[in-house]
């Protein structure tokens, strides 16, 4: 079965059962009302189990299966479903850190600097909550509203204790979004992110006078090129990145400081979308750790598809400015080449070796040898 189709056998099922919520039904009827096949219905119904979406029982000498969670609800991201348990755990969280941040100090609490304390809170205290790497970080799938009157806290002293070492853990970051965002990052050893923060600054803000700060966003570029982890899943999304990075890397290499300028702007839009794309990816593998993955295709098939499309059309807006032209061919560009150029999904042992041999490569040909490479790929992919 293809990933449409099993997203649409997922919505289906679901859809069939949240029309009966009340009572459980048994796998004939679900098919039935479903219209998907016994035997898909039968290995949904297995991995909703898994995930703790649907209870199985016992009834009548026949096995039952009735939602734990609402599917519907619209307070989580992408509407993904979460027991009540978890709902009310994340609330007293969010409860307890308001009081806490108050009691410490008088500076505002942002939306995204509760949600970075929770998320460090919950994999301390309640590490089966289901949460993930998202646009801006790691977060729960139930988001922080300032507006909403929390009236449950945590009442555990440990619990308590964690909420206020991490707060203060928090306080010296507090003043800026970006900082906020930054201390995650570093603290988790997430180098993607790392990269897409300083990367988006540098597009933006950098002087393009300066060589050394062109440099820098040659060497992001390259550095994001190789940082994303390449699955079967996300070949695609990769082959979109690898065509902005190659494109971008070229206009920086032939286009003078007034040209980059006047390109700035389409840069960073081009940009902002890959990484919503190259974002939702790494929020689906997150959410594996917690959710079937055949309910999760359900959940993102729909979306990858359109972000896929807007992504490879936001491409087309870098063409005002892209150098006429044949990239040049070298030995490295070869190796290079061999190395990143498959998107199957690779042994960690293949992972560190890929890597030792590219920054061997690196180190001998420096940045403009990465550079070369990655035009070349973009530059061969259009003429295959």
């Amino acid at each position: 079965m293809g990933k449409k189709s099993t997203a649409e056998a997922t919505e289906k099922i679901l859809k069939a059962m949240s029309s009966n919520s009340e009572q459980g039904l048994a796998i004939q009827d679900i098919s039935k009302k479903a219209d998907v096949s016994w035997d898909c219905t039968k290995r949904h119904l297995e991995s909703f189990v898994k995930s703790k979406i649907v209870r199985e029982y016992n009834k009548e000498g026949k096995a039952h299966y009735q939602m734990m969670c609402p599917i519907t609800k619209s307070d989580t991201l992408f509407s993904l479903p979460l027991s009540e348990e978890h709902r009310r755990a994340i609330k007293k969280i969010y409860a307890t850190i308001k009081i806490v941040w108050k009691q410490i100090t008088n500076k505002p609490l942002s939306k995204t600097l509760v949600q970075k304390i929770a998320v460090d809170v919950v994999e301390q205290k309640y590490k089966d909550i289901p949460r993930g790497w998202y646009l801006y970080g790691e977060l729960l799938v139930l988001s922080f509203e300032a507006d909403e009157d929390y009236q449950e806290i945590l009442t555990k002293k440990e619990e308590v204790d964690c909420v206020k070492a991490v707060c203060r853990d928090y306080l010296g970051y507090c003043d800026a979004s970006y900082k906020i965002r930054r201390h995650q990052y570093e603290k988790k050893d997430n180098k993607l992110y790392l990269i897409k923060e300083d990367l988006m600054y540098c597009l933006g803000y950098s002087d393009f006078n300066d060589s050394a700060q062109k440099m820098k966003i040659r060497q992001l570029l390259n550095e994001f090129a190789v940082t994303i982890e390449r699955t079967e899943e996300n070949a695609v999304m990769l082959a979109i990145a690898d065509d902005f990075v190659a494109e971008t890397l070229a206009i920086f290499r032939h286009n003078n400081e007034e040209e980059l300028r006047k390109a700035r702007s389409t840069i960073m839009n081009v940009f902002k979308k890959i990484w919503i794309l190259a974002a939702t990816y790494e929020f689906y593998e997150s959410l594996k750790a917690f959710y079937d993955k055949e309910f999760l295709q359900g959940r993102f098939f729909d979306k990858f598809e359109l972000l896929k499309d807007n992504a490879l059309e936001s491409l087309e807006e870098l063409n005002d400015f892209k150098p006429k032209g044949d990239f040049p061919k070298d030995e490295t560009a070869k190796k290079l080449k061999a190395l990143m150029g498959t998107a199957k999904e690779t042994s960690p042992e293949d992972k560190i070796k890929r890597k030792k041999e590219i920054e061997k490569i690196k180190q001998e040909k420096g940045e403009k040898g990465i550079d070369r490479f990655l035009q070349e790929s973009f530059a061969n992919s259009q003429l295959s």
